[in-house]
């Protein structure tokens, strides 16, 4: 009996598990910001719970990332960086031991977007160089903005010897001169919107270059020294290295170096008449400074100075011993040349010459334009503007200016004409077809005028249309001489 109710409620119990269905309740739409993620229990939506499997159907944008745990039946949800707008997606929920699958409706979700800042994407690294020298550093690859604003670079804080110039993303460190050091230095980047990013602090390392070594003093002081034949005298140098390299010394004579003579001092015995260099050279195996001496030894005997006893000054020929200073009649300097301490250097010319030349050149073109303007003002008018402002100036019937020849005098008394018949004289043909009145139309000449006038009337009527005959045979009915007309006619520029 006990054996028959086990095997009922075994029987029971399977049947009811697979008439079981899929359940689910509905996930609200959801929503998020574009920085963080989202994540949703399917057990609290899906039954039954201990034995469905889900996978993502119908997701709608490539932007997002969804995962599903399988042991916990948590799904997340992250945007890509930056992105932001909204999308769909579907569960599909499955029963294996029923073969049973659901699938809900599509869930919607909004992600929101969140301005962002200017970001150091790694650390400026430290700056290490000579003094003396500059380096730039391109800030766009240390920094980024996720929103993609621009961005703009200044300085954290002021350096004491290091200035900063900044260029579009780059900025460039200058040492200040011979100064060498480390300083600190942070970079501050900001957005249109205001918002900054602060860089990491570096060290910019300024360390001494390679430099020349120094002569500190040397002995004798003077570059000229004098010998008696048979007289000594010590040669001595300091010198010093600001790398505090090993400094090594040289002395030569008359350029050929010395055999052993590389200490800081050399000690001269004169010994033959003439003139000599001696130095010293002292070098850190990159550099090297040299300081020298002109020697002039003289006969013990006659105490004055010679050339050498083989030299002989004067004989056009330059030898040993024998420069500019010295023998100034064998070594002589080329022209444009001049001696100073014993070489040939090149002379500095005045500019005053050429200064002077250029002034003349200038007032000669000007007086030649003045000379051609008062030239044709002669031709166009017959006298000097002058003259003719005198001659205007007497008759006040004439106002006096440069268009005054334009004007039309004031007659005082026309003679009155005879009644005849009008005859029409037709206009040439370049200008507008017109008829005119040879005895009204005619300007009349005023008897007063000079020859400037005349030439004036002569023009007016011309431009009129009128023949030359017409203009002078009404000249000669109004009295005027033949003599004057001819000479106005001869003087007018067509």
């Amino acid at each position: 009996m006990k054996k028959l109710i086990y095997i009922l409620t075994f029987l029971l119990v399977l049947g009811f598990v697979f008439a079981e269905d899929i359940t689910y309740t509905t996930i609200p739409s959801i929503e998020m910001d574009e920085d963080e993620d989202y994540v949703i229990d399917l057990e609290d939506y899906f039954a039954p719970a201990v034995v469905l499997s889900y996978e993502i159907v119908d997701l709608s944008s490539n932007d997002i990332n969804m995962t599903i745990d399988d042991d916990t039946a948590e799904l997340t949800i992250t945007p890509e960086a930056d992105w932001y707008g909204t999308f769909t997606f579907s569960i599909k929920a499955t029963w294996s031991e029923q073969s049973k699958t659901l699938t809900p409706d599509a869930i919607s979700v909004t992600v929101n977007e969140v301005a962002d800042i200017p970001e150091l994407k790694e650390d400026i690294p430290d700056q290490k160089i000579e003094s003396g020298e500059n380096v730039t550093i391109d800030l766009s690859k240390y920094f980024k903005h996720g929103d993609g604003k621009t961005m703009v670079f200044s300085l954290d804080s002021n350096m004491s010897n290091i200035n900063a110039y900044f260029k579009d993303s780059k900025v460039t460190f200058v040492p200040d001169l011979d100064w060498y050091g480390n300083e600190s230095a942070s970079i501050v980047a900001k957005d249109s919107s205001g918002n900054e990013g602060l860089s990491n602090n570096f060290i910019i390392e300024v360390v001494l270059g390679d430099r020349p070594p120094v002569i500190n003093s040397y002995t004798p002081t003077s570059s000229q020294v004098s010998l008696k034949v048979g007289e000594s005298m010590m040669f001595s140098i300091t010198a010093s290295d600001e790398n505090n390299d090993i400094l090594n010394y040289q002395w030569y004579f008359d350029n050929v170096p010395l055999s052993g003579q590389n200490s800081t001092s050399y000690t001269y015995q004169a010994s033959d008449p003439g003139h000599y260099s001696i130095a010293a050279a002292v070098t850190d195996s990159v550099y090297s400074k040299k300081q020298e001496w002109t020697v002039t030894i003289t006969s013990e005997d006659s105490g004055e100075e010679v050339i050498q006893a083989e030299s002989q000054c004067g004989n056009n020929i330059i030898e040993t011993g024998e420069n500019c200073g010295t023998c100034p009649a064998d070594a002589s300097c080329k022209e444009g040349f001049i001696c100073q301490d014993h070489k040939c250097i090149l002379e500095k010319k005045s500019n005053a010459s050429l200064i002077i030349i250029l002034i003349i050149i200038v007032l000669f073109v000007i007086g030649i334009i003045a000379f051609i303007y008062t030239k044709r003002k002669r031709k166009k008018y017959g006298f000097s503007e002058p003259v003719i402002k005198e001659k205007l100036e007497e008759d006040s019937k004439f106002k006096v200016g440069r268009d005054v020849l334009k004007e039309k005098p004031i007659e005082e008394e026309k003679p009155k004409l005879k009644t005849q018949t009008i005859k029409e004289i037709e206009m040439p043909d370049i200008y507008p077809q017109k008829t005119i009145n040879p005895d009204i139309d005619l300007k009349e000449p005023v008897k007063t005028v000079d020859l400037v006038m005349l030439k004036s009337y002569i023009r007016d009527n011309l431009n009129k249309g009128f023949s030359k005959d017409q203009v002078r045979k009404k000249l000669e009915a109004k009295g005027w001489s033949k003599e004057k007309i001819d000479k106005a006619f001869a003087e007018y520029k067509y």
